[in-house]
């Protein structure tokens, strides 16, 4: 125990970023670190805990079982701190601050600049910064602690996250004005079967969404290319590539004429948005603004 009395919150810091990237190398470029300092730093942490913390007689630095122990501890510790500074400074700094804010390449397009110009007018002390990935690569960057908040697509594991929900809307179908369904009001998503799906790709959860959808309707669907634009995908559409499936908000963004847009699909394929933070970390008065601010607007 004489060596836990030692430990500092360095030591913490540096261990946790080599077991997250399970690399030295890469741990040291993200601390801005030299790799002798920092192997140093975990030697010495090793020697006042008794312990070996990393295996390193294979390729990638892996957690012993003492290591993993010790992440499960340091990562309690030091989102304590870091929670214990950021609410101190929200107390000398008021509304100031910075956010990190995940969005999906969807809507970080089409619904987001206009929200964001209006919040940046009401606080033009807060920095705001943004990260554009897929749902699935957004909740792992909000576990993980690299963004304090994210925009996704529900649904989400409740148990880790808090949930502001913001929009609710559908999945709609997008055809060539030729196709063979471009007339119809309603389609019934087991009539796809045949069809070649141009979608999102699957670190996005509407693809997760619409492949899970037509399996419980009989099928899976011959996804032909993928994406992470929709506009490029607007124009395979219209290319007579093949059909899509997005969500009918964005559809207002398609050519007039060029792409048939079919909203009532039986079943019905759900795209809920609801901005994410973890549940165990200190959320700023920054960003605690800006989920008001974003329910309001979006209200």
């Amino acid at each position: 125990m004489e060596g836990m009395r030692g430990m500092e919150f360095r030591q913490l810091v540096y261990f946790l970023e080599v077991a997250r990237h399970g690399s030295f190398t890469r741990a040291g470029e993200r601390l801005h670190v030299s790799q002798p300092n920092l192997s140093k730093t975990i030697r010495s942490l090793e020697e006042e805990l008794g312990a070996t913390l990393f295996n390193r007689s294979t390729r990638k630095a892996q957690l012993t079982e003492a290591g993993e122990l010790l992440r499960l501890h340091a990562q309690t510790v030091t989102n304590a701190v870091e929670g214990l500074q950021a609410a101190f400074a929200d107390l000398t700094e008021l509304r100031s601050g910075s956010i990190k804010l995940g969005l999906p390449p969807v809507i970080g397009a089409t619904l987001f600049p206009s929200l964001i110009g209006r919040f940046q007018e009401k606080y033009p002390r807060v920095a705001l910064s943004f990260v554009e990935h897929g749902s699935r690569v957004l909740e792992q960057a909000v576990r993980d602690g690299d963004l304090e908040l994210a925009v996704i697509m529900l649904p989400v594991e409740e148990s880790l996250f808090n949930v502001a929900p913001i929009i609710r809307g559908q999945i709609a179908l997008g055809v060539h004005p030729n196709h063979r369904l471009a007339n119809r009001a309603e389609v019934a998503l087991k009539e796809l079967r045949e069809e070649k799906f141009i979608l999102f790709g699957n670190t996005f959860k509407v693809n997760n969404n619409v492949r899970d959808m037509c399996i419980r309707e009989g099928f899976e669907p011959n996804i032909v290319y993928e994406s992470s634009h929709w506009d490029f995908m607007f124009e395979m559409v219209a290319a007579g590539l093949g059909i899509t499936l997005l969500p009918e908000l964005i559809y207002g963004q398609a050519a007039e004429g060029r792409i048939r847009v079919i909203r009532r699909l039986e079943p019905q394929i759900p795209w809920n948005l609801a901005i994410i933070w973890r549940k165990d970390r200190y959320l700023s008065q920054a960003a605690r603004g800006f989920i008001d601010f974003a329910r309001e607007e979006f209200k």
